[in-house]
């Protein structure tokens, strides 16, 4: 498949799976049968082995596909706009060694987090954290990087948990004393790149 076609693809799973799924058709833990996902991609019409290299060269981790129960599923590993009663993660505590916790956003999202003094999720159910440099936001409007003080903000009452792909999750809103800017190059000092 090109590249393309599997971004093209990547995109509406990502778009079904977080955003809009059928009515009835995910579970309280975000899985959907294959075969549903599928039927509403008519006009991509992918076969379940694209959707299974989509899932697999995802470089960050953003899909997971179980053909081990019958029929096939496939979930968002985060990201979600839509409510789930039992996602899946594990809840992060005050004994778990993160280092670098970073949250990327937009000019005009920093503004709203000054004038509000706090992130919120906005249209999301958590807010997002990179923990490692593979999941920091890469799009040109990212241009604003908070590094998070997770000690702090856990011994505040803050509880964080880290989707199946390895961002990190807060419900929030979280107050600005916990967060500072950092700039870009030095990211990649904390991550040693």
């Amino acid at each position: 498949m090109d590249l393309r076609r599997r971004f093209r693809i990547g995109r509406k799973m990502s778009h079904i799976l977080r955003h809009c799924p059928p009515p009835k058709s995910i579970d309280s833990f975000g899985w959907i049968y294959v075969h549903i996902l599928i039927e509403n991609m008519r006009k991509l019409n992918p076969t379940l082995e694209e959707l299974r290299e989509v899932v697999e060269k995802d470089t960050k981790g953003r899909f997971v596909i179980d053909e081990l129960c019958d029929p096939a599923r496939i979930r968002a590993t985060q990201g979600h706009s839509i409510y789930l009663e039992n996602p899946i993660g594990e809840v992060v505590d005050e004994s778990t060694e993160i280092q670098v916790v970073i949250h990327g956003t937009t000019e005009e999202g920093f503004k709203e987090i000054e004038k509000c003094r706090e992130l919120r999720s906005m249209r999301r159910e958590y807010i997002h954290f990179a923990i490692e440099q593979k999941h920091v936001r890469s799009n040109n409007n990212t241009t604003v990087f908070l590094r998070l003080k997770l000690k702090e903000a856990q011994n505040a009452g803050h509880v964080f948990m880290l989707s199946t792909n390895g961002v990190l999750l807060c419900k929030g809103p979280l107050p600005v004393e916990f967060v500072n800017c950092v700039k870009y190059e030095d990211l990649l000092a904390y991550w040693k790149v």
